[in-house]
């Protein structure tokens, strides 16, 4: 059982490069390649000028991330595709192209060598109206969203991991609460993820259960894993105090780890560790321009140990004894 780490918030402040050097000093084992090359602002604006929007300039990416992955001994695990996955109030020809920025992170995906690629689900901060935007409207843009990337998915062999997403109220009503949004319900998990099986033909869409998202959302996370224990392909490993998607290590928030890791091995999980915990990092070195390499690296070091100590929980045998086999 491998370890890896989101490449936010290094990998866009100070270049790749930096972001697999020092997680490989760490130890670390690969990376979560988030692809979010795109802001909302230029979405909005119809500026699709980043290079993900572009599929040579993606290929050109690709080659870059296989260098490094050679070059430090790493490989990408898990790729997180641009988002806001849809927007309401823009015009559908900019709504195909920021589709088509998510079939390029797909292509990426392929490019690098890995098999799954998050791909947020479209929810209600992205509405202007979230009274007129009711379950099955929502779910039938959903459905819509994610039958666009099957071509791409059926011809790369990816898998498009579906995420459960919070709410924070204060986007439409101006406070403080957050509530759960969508793909919290595993019920609902499970509605979407064979829904979209059966369109596709065969299995090409899993889920990417995210414990932070989880717990803001008032679900446990282990009671959730036992009930889409067979839609559960990655994970977005982080704590928090139930409050704040503060995306911290394990331990410093409220989530049981140990039940947590024994529900791991209860359900049979056998694919990666990933530490999706940029805000735990930033919090040490805040400043996004100089970062402390020293403090980033010992930050890399303490997820390994805790990754280390998962996955022995988890399996039953130090993470060493394991990755020498």
């Amino acid at each position: 059982m491998k370890i890896s780490v989101s490449s936010d918030p290094l990998d866009k402040r100070l270049g790749l490069d930096y972001m697999f050097s020092v997680a490989s000093q760490a130890g670390i084992d690969g990376i979560d390649l988030d692809l979010n090359y795109i802001t909302w602002k230029q979405v909005k604006q119809n500026d699709f000028s980043p290079f993900i929007c572009d599929y040579d300039k993606c290929i050109e990416f690709s080659e870059k991330v296989n260098e490094l992955c050679e070059e430090y001994n790493m490989e990408i695990l898990q790729t997180h595709a641009p988002f806001p996955t849809w927007y309401e109030d823009v015009s559908d020809e900019i709504n195909e192209k920021l589709n088509q920025t998510i079939r390029n992170a797909i292509y990426i995906t392929k490019a690098v060598g890995c098999k799954y690629c998050v791909v947020h689900p479209y929810f209600f901060p992205f509405t202007s109206d979230r009274q007129n935007s009711s379950e099955e409207i929502v779910h039938e843009l959903n459905i819509k969203l994610y039958s666009h990337l099957i071509p791409a998915l059926k011809e790369t062999g990816v898998i498009c991991c579906l995420e459960n997403m919070w709410i924070p109220e204060q986007r439409y009503r101006g406070k403080g609460h957050i509530y759960s949004s969508i793909l919290e319900n595993p019920y609902e998990v499970n509605r979407y993820v064979d829904e979209l099986n059966e369109l596709a033909g065969e299995e090409l869409f899993g889920f990417c259960f995210d414990t932070g998202h989880a717990v803001l959302s008032g679900y446990d996370p282990s009671k959730v894993m036992t009930l889409i224990k067979d839609k559960i392909r990655v994970l977005h490993v982080h704590d928090n105090n139930g409050i704040d998607d503060s995306h911290y290590i394990p331990y410093i928030g409220i989530i049981d780890w140990d039940r947590f890791c024994q529900t791991l091995k209860d359900i049979g999980y056998s694919a990666h560790l990933n530490f999706e915990t940029g805000g735990f990092m930033n919090k040490f070195t805040p400043d996004p321009v100089k970062r402390d390499r020293a403090m980033d690296l010992s930050s890399f070091k303490m997820i390994k140990a805790v990754g280390d100590s998962f996955v022995e929980k988890i399996t039953g045998q130090p993470y060493s004894e394991e990755a020498s086999e």
